[in-house]
């Protein structure tokens, strides 16, 4: 179930709670992860969000996370390949101030669980739900787990933010892989 580091226990009580934060049915398909062609349902989300240390109110984050993977556009299945390319989350707009994410000046450090737990939560979910399997479907020899999920900080930097440049709405909470 995980990468080899400890996880919190997916008590249902737990699951439940992350679930509060959101309007989304536990059994509603967000979508299919490859390489194993698995669904990715809410409830699924949600567990994977508990055992990586994601507080409740990040759910609708990690929902868009998986909407994103789920994209073929993500190009998931080159994750499994030699090399072991891990992707970069990387996260724009008010919300990831308001939860109190690492962005700006160490924003690489991870030493805020926002960024740590929901980069974490996507390895899980990539071993969970997308069935990536050492040996199997992932051969990877080199790179790392997960790197922290990267905000950035729109306020203070003198370029246009990604989500903009992706055609985003100014001030729009996105997800982006």
């Amino acid at each position: 179930w995980t990468e080899g580091l400890p996880i919190a226990p997916p008590t249902i009580a737990a699951v439940e709670e992350m679930l509060k934060y959101t309007d989304r049915a536990a059994d509603e398909v967000v979508g299919v992860l490859r390489p194993g062609r698995c669904e990715a349902t809410i409830w699924k989300i949600a567990v994977n969000g508990v055992m990586a240390g994601c507080r409740p109110e990040y759910m609708p984050i990690l929902v868009a996370l998986i909407e994103a993977a789920a994209d073929p556009k993500s190009g998931i299945e080159g994750f499994n390949s030699t090399s072991g390319q891990i992707p970069i989350v990387i996260l724009n707009g008010p919300l990831f101030k308001e939860l109190n994410f690492n962005h700006g000046q160490g924003m690489m450090r991870g030493w805020r669980q926002g960024n740590i737990s929901v980069s974490r939560f996507y390895s899980l979910c990539l071993i969970n739900i997308a069935r990536l399997r050492l040996g199997e479907s992932d051969m990877t020899v080199f790179d790392r787990n997960y790197y922290p999920a990267i905000v950035e900080a729109d306020d203070d930097s003198p370029w246009e933010p990604l989500s903009e440049t992706l055609r985003f709405k100014q001030g729009s909470n996105v997800v982006t892989i």
